[in-house]
């Protein structure tokens, strides 16, 4: 039987993976990027405040009081242009006096917020809360943004 002083010589050399296709320093700083990227991005996504009405951009008057949240109300948004959107849908004077009438026998107590843009007209305002009234609805009231405060 014949020994060899080393028996084990090659497997010093396969003991370590070695890759056969080495990447250049670019890519790993790419993939590093853009993982940092698409965490940060999530990131965002998840804390950013969610819009309310995505479709229909309204600038409310400042007001300095505040009457509190109306919870189980309906909402009635005037644009600047004359537009009406009643729970976000557009409607018209006729179309609104009939959602409002169904609404009110629906639910009596049912409050109406109306969200008017300040650069809407007066006269459109006061249409609606009109059409409101003589649908039924006992509670109206219009939405205001709020002051900051002076300091």
């Amino acid at each position: 039987m014949i020994r060899e002083k080393e028996p084990y010589k090659n497997s010093r050399k396969n003991r370590f993976f070695s890759p056969k296709k080495k990447y250049s320093g670019i890519w790993i700083s790419c993939i590093i990027f853009f993982d940092a990227a698409f965490i940060f991005l999530c990131f965002y996504i998840i804390n950013s405040p969610l819009m309310l009405k995505p479709g229909i951009n309204i600038d409310l008057p400042k007001s300095s009081f505040s009457g509190g949240l109306i919870y189980n109300g309906v909402v009635l948004s005037i644009t600047h242009n004359g537009l009406l959107f009643f729970q976000d849908e557009e409607v018209n004077l006729i179309q609104l006096k009939s959602s409002l009438e169904d609404i009110c026998l629906n639910n009596p107590d049912i409050s109406l917020i109306i969200e008017a843009d300040k650069k809407s007209e007066h006269s459109m305002l006061v249409s609606a809360w009109e059409i409101a009234q003589k649908a039924g609805i006992k509670k109206i009231t219009i939405a205001t943004g709020l002051k900051a405060k002076d300091d």
